[in-house]
Order: C-alpha cells, then sequence, then structure tokens
C-alpha cells in the first residue's frame, strides 16, 4: 500500500498550497508567477542557449525520424493547450499588435514552453540536456516570454513524450513497424538479447539472434 502512504503526504500538502494560493490570489487577482524574476539580458541568453543546443544536438547525431515524432507530438499538445485556453504573456501583448501570420510571432504561445520542449527533446543523446534545458527554461522566465508553469509542465510533457515514443513505435504512414525482437538465450538464464527491425510485419514469426549476422 505504497500508493496511500504517497497520497496521505501529498494530500495535505496540496490542501495547504491550495489556501495559500488562493489568498495570494485574493490580494492581487490577475495571471503572475508567484516570484517576480526579470532580467535586462534574458533575450539574448535564450538566443545563445538555443544556438548552442542546436550545435550540441547536431554533433550528437540524433535519429531524426524519432526526434521528429517526439517534436510533433508535444507541438500537438501546445497547439491544443495555447489554444483552448487564451493566456497572454506575462510583458504583455502589446509587441504583436499588427503582425501578420507569416513573421511566426506570438503572445499567447504560454503553455507548454515551445523552447524549452524543444532544447530538451533535440538534446537526449548529450550529458549536457538537463542543464542546457533548465537554462532555457530559467531564462524564459526571465524574459518575462514565459510563466514558471509554463516551463514546468513543458518538461513534464517532454518527458511524457519519450515514454510514449521510445524505440518501437507503430508508423501509420508506411503501415511498418518498429519491433524490438528479444530472444532469451538458454532457459536456465535471464539475460535477454534485443535489436530493433525496422519494417517488419506485426504477425512477423521470425526471430533474430544477436550472435548471428542476420535473421534465420
Amino acid at each position: 500500500m505504497h500508493g496511500a502512504f504517497y497520497l496521505v503526504i501529498v494530500l495535505p500538502v496540496y490542501v495547504l498550497a491550495n489556501y495559500l494560493v488562493t489568498l495570494h490570489a485574493l490580494k492581487y487577482p490577475y495571471v503572475h508567477d508567484l516570484v517576480a524574476l526579470s532580467s535586462p539580458y534574458a533575450k539574448t541568453a535564450i538566443n545563445i542557449t538555443m544556438i548552442i543546443s542546436i550545435i550540441f544536438s547536431l554533433l550528437s547525431k540524433p535519429d531524426l525520424d524519432l526526434l521528429c515524432k517526439r517534436l510533433a507530438l508535444v507541438y500537438a499538445i501546445k497547439c491544443v493547450a495555447q489554444t483552448i485556453t487564451v493566456v497572454p504573456q506575462p510583458n504583455g501583448m502589446q509587441e504583436c499588435a499588427g503582425i501578420q501570420w507569416y513573421e511566426l510571432r506570438s503572445c499567447t504561445d504560454m503553455m507548454p514552453s515551445g523552447h524549452t520542449m524543444f532544447v530538451y527533446l533535440i538534446l537526449y543523446k548529450t550529458k549536457l540536456r538537463f542543464v542546457l534545458a533548465v537554462f532555457m527554461a530559467f531564462e524564459l522566465v526571465l524574459a518575462d516570454w514565459h510563466y514558471a508553469s509554463d516551463v514546468f509542465m513543458a518538461f513534464l510533457i517532454a518527458c511524457y513524450s519519450e515514454k510514449v515514443i521510445q524505440t518501437t513505435l507503430a508508423d501509420p504512414i508506411d503501415g511498418a513497424w518498429q519491433v524490438d525482437y528479444c530472444t532469451t538465450r538458454s532457459e536456465t538464464t535471464t539475460a535477454v538479447d534485443c535489436t530493433r527491425r525496422r519494417n517488419t510485419p506485426v504477425n512477423t514469426t521470425e526471430r533474430y539472434d544477436s550472435d548471428a549476422e542476420g535473421l534465420h
């Protein structure tokens, strides 16, 4: 019953936090972060961090097919989230007055943070991923481009996309499957050899032996 133990711990914290935040909202009845952060250098830091992240990602040679699928999922979620509830950015709507659709600028693309998700996902093969993603998230808040909740949810959704879209995924476009084939070496060992095979029908009966050069 570990679940009940966790629930007993979390629920009182939730109730207390909810009460305290309600009191705060009564005093300041508008959308804002609990702790206000700002820096005039944040926008420059955002651009630099994005360039560094893209360079590191290219050097790590990511699986572009896998990466594009993950990015497609998170941006689909972002599209729905920012459309069903309209939230202006922290520094107001003035800079978006009179813009055209092709300028690719928006002052309402809040939750979740696209910059944070992008940096986190493209760096999945690098050791500095968490550092750069957290730095990007922090700078987005400092620049008044996002609320803290936007970047928090961005991390959760990015992690979720990696959990959902792993190396085994049905591809509806080409009608093929990426399948993880696993075979146990013997009945007396628990070691399992797995390797990914692409474009294999889901009802296949073939088995992949990691000690051989191919399928037999």
